[in-house]
């Protein structure tokens, strides 16, 4: 594999600088020493050097599906990362503790498909987090529903994905049927990068394995007890696909933490924000005002309680993360003053001395 096998001509398109193709690597793995590329020369141990590591946050440093210029060290498999390139897209989700914790799931993605199993893991709430993950990295969203010959109630479970979907495409679809693949691989495109992301035990491993024409993922049986998988991929890593196209392939994510952005959250609850312009009141809570229409839509069924109340949880993440975001720019700017105001003070000290 060398870099057109990895995406270049797709990425480099969309960029307006050029670069030395000899000197380009894709992140197609990382572990804690560093991480592997695909170049011209094929797979190089890639050095992540300091300034990566020790004075940028995580999602600065080289992650999988990033590009990067690099050094080749002479007479080894190994080159120093210089610079990691513009992102197209960057697949990532947010925590809040004692501060806001960004993990980049993967980067220059063009398609993501959701996947979501019709067994015990049937969770619409899931399924509306992960469309406003996609929706903020900037990639194309694609909903899966596996294990269809588990559903309890196919047609209702449908509906109520529907729902939340808005334009997004949804298959429903049993893995283990080679013949069904071809509902996925139509979404598939030449040289476009993919990821599946879902919790452990969707599926992923047996559609990837249908996907590439053979067992490369390692599949385990799921819990009887409760349907839930264990963990079958413990690193990311990228696959070369029959027609062209790229795979990054991610463990599964049990926890999402918060992931939108007031922008995608408006975008994936459009429904709700334009009833929102219809309320009597400019200052209606939404919740016992006269004149909401929300509320109104939800009591005429055109909308349910349930999706509503998922909107109010996620927009109080968001404000959270806002406010969080707020409080730690005012911190930073004070401690900005503080330390130019010693350095004045400092100066002005040495002159006196003179």
């Amino acid at each position: 594999m060398n870099i057109i096998d990895a995406g270049w001509k797709h990425y480099i398109s969309k960029q307006k600088d050029s670069y030395d193709e000899n000197r380009v690597g894709r992140v197609i793995t990382e572990h804690k020493q560093g991480v592997i590329l695909i170049t011209n020369e094929g797979e190089l141990v890639g050095v992540v050097p300091r300034k990566f590591i020790y004075k940028t946050d995580e999602f600065q440093r080289p992650k999988a599906g990033d590009w990067v210029v690099f050094d080749k060290l002479p007479q080894e498999q190994k080159a120093v990362i210089t610079q990691v390139l513009p992102r197209l897209t960057t697949l990532a989700r947010k925590e809040v503790g004692k501060k806001i914790q960004t993990q980049v799931i993967a980067t220059n993605i063009d398609v993501v498909f959701v996947v979501m199993g019709l067994d015990e893991d049937y969770n619409v709430s899931r399924v509306e987090r992960y469309l406003l993950l996609v929706k903020d990295s900037g990639a194309r969203a694609v909903i899966i529903l596996n294990k269809s010959d588990k559903a309890t109630d196919l047609e209702q479970q449908l509906d109520k994905i529907k729902a939340i979907a808005n334009e997004t495409p949804i298959i429903s679809i049993e893995a283990t049927n080679q013949n069904e693949i071809e509902k996925i691989t139509k979404y598939i495109k030449p040289g476009e990068t993919l990821v599946f992301v879902g919790s452990s035990g969707v599926g992923k491993s047996t559609l990837i394995n249908n996907l590439i024409g053979f067992k490369r993922q390692h599949t385990q049986e799921v819990r009887e007890k409760d349907d839930k998988g264990k963990h079958t991929t413990t690193r990311r890593e990228l696959i070369l696909l029959a027609n062209g196209a790229v795979l990054i392939d991610t463990p599964g994510m049990r926890e999402l933490g918060t992931v939108a952005s007031e922008e995608s959250l408006s975008a994936n609850f459009a429904d709700i924000e334009s009833l929102a312009l219809k309320c009597q009141f400019r200052d209606c809570d939404h919740e016992k005002s006269d004149g909401c229409a929300i509320l109104q839509a939800i009591k005429n069924k055109k909308i349910s309680r349930k999706h509503y109340e998922q909107f109010l949880k996620l927009r109080k993440e968001v404000n959270r993360i806002e406010a969080f975001d707020d409080t730690r720019k005012q911190q930073n700017l004070k401690l900005r003053a503080k330390k130019q105001s010693k350095t004045i003070k400092k100066i002005l000290q040495n002159k006196n001395r003179r």
